[in-house]
């Protein structure tokens, strides 16, 4: 019985440590689609000469599953008659607890509100370029801590349940 508890809070242990390095991985991830749809948010409008509705619309067409609801739902404000700036800062509301993002990537997304809709085609495309931009200095922050906590979150998490047994039995 004794063996099955120590086997029991080391894989228990281990699996959160597994399930922490894990969030590293995922922030990368929606960090990388939001570029992704950022950049093609920038074609539409710029060279496509969509509106917006249209381009967000048509971006949540090419992207994949959490992405698509969110560029969906700035496209359904928007035909609320909502502006752009408040159908933007709406769905960043709605889906920051749905997405591995940190507080300093969510400061970046939201500075884009302040130019949708607000200004002439180029400065708008200049504006998500320059999101993008940012976006992208993240990613790079990210993985470096990504590389770093990885390792330490998995074998830690396997050594405290090593220590807990050693401990208590």
């Amino acid at each position: 019985m004794k063996l099955l508890g120590a086997i029991l809070v080391v894989v228990g242990t281990g699996a959160g440590g597994v399930l922490m390095a894990h969030a590293y991985q995922e922030r990368i991830r929606h960090l990388e689609q939001l570029i992704r749809g950022l950049n093609l948010l920038a074609v539409e409008i710029g060279y496509g000469m969509t509106p917006l509705e249209g381009a967000f619309r048509r971006v949540a067409k090419t992207m994949e599953s959490g992405m698509v609801t969110f560029f969906s739902s700035v496209a359904s404000r928007l035909q609320e008659n909502r502006s752009a700036s408040a159908a933007w800062r709406t769905a960043v509301n709605e889906f920051r607890p749905q997405m591995a993002l940190v507080d300093r990537d969510w400061l970046v997304v939201e500075e884009l509100a302040e130019m949708l809709g607000t200004t002439d085609q180029d400065h708008q495309v200049k504006a998500v370029r320059s999101v993008v931009e940012r976006l992208q200095e993240r990613v790079e922050e990210a993985q470096t801590k990504a590389k770093t906590n990885d390792r330490i979150f998995r074998y830690s998490g396997f050594a405290v349940g090593m220590i807990l047994v050693l401990i208590l039995y």
